[in-house]
C-alpha cells in the first residue's frame, strides 16, 4: 500500500447500538494513514461513549442534515487523498479499507465498494453492488447468495450505502 492519506468518514444517528465497533474497526486499518471522522447528526449520546484514539475526531453537524448531507459535511472536513463512507452498522476487516483504495485509484475507476455480507452469515452476501432496472428500480444485486460466488472484481451499476 502506497502512502495514501485515507478519511473514512462514518455518518452517527440515534442510537448507534454498532457504532463503537464500526470505528474500532476502521481504526484497525492496516492503512498507514488512515483518519476516521464521525459526523455527529444526532448521536451525540453514542458518540459520547467513543474511545478516544488521535486518529479519529468528531464533527457536530449544525443540525440533522440526512444521509447525503451529512456525508458531504463529512468530506468536506476531510484531509485524506481518498475517501471511505462506512455505515455506522458496518464492521470492516483490517485490510478491507486498503483494498478498497487500490481498487478506487485504478485508472479508469470512479468509485468503488465492496462486498457486504449478512452479520449473522458472513458467508452470505448481503450486496454485490447493487443493479439498476430500465425503469429506474435499484435493488441488492447478490443478497442471499453465497459468497464464494462473488470472489472476482465486476462492473456495478451502483453502490450500496
Amino acid at each position: 500500500m502506497s502512502a495514501t492519506r485515507v478519511s473514512v468518514i462514518v455518518l452517527a444517528y440515534g442510537t448507534e447500538p454498532y457504532l463503537a465497533e464500526c470505528v474500532g474497526s476502521a481504526l484497525a486499518t492496516t492503512t498507514a494513514e488512515v483518519e476516521v471522522i464521525v459526523v455527529d447528526n444526532g448521536a451525540s449520546a453514542a458518540v459520547a461513549t467513543l474511545a478516544l484514539d488521535s486518529r479519529m475526531r468528531v464533527e457536530r453537524a449544525p443540525h440533522n442534515l440526512g444521509y447525503a448531507g451529512g456525508c458531504v459535511f463529512g468530506a468536506s472536513c476531510a484531509r485524506g487523498d481518498t475517501l471511505v463512507f462506512l455505515n455506522s452498522d458496518a464492521i470492516v476487516e483490517p485490510a478491507a479499507i486498503d483494498r478498497l483504495v487500490t481498487a478506487a485509484n485504478q485508472p479508469g475507476v470512479g468509485l468503488a465498494s465492496g462486498d457486504v455480507r449478512l452479520a449473522a452469515r458472513p458467508e452470505i452476501m448481503n450486496t454485490v453492488g447493487n443493479p439498476v432496472h430500465f425503469l429506474g428500480v435499484v435493488w441488492a444485486g447478490g443478497y442471499g447468495e453465497p459468497a464464494a460466488e462473488h470472489a472476482t472484481s465486476t462492473d456495478v451499476a451502483t453502490a450500496s450505502g
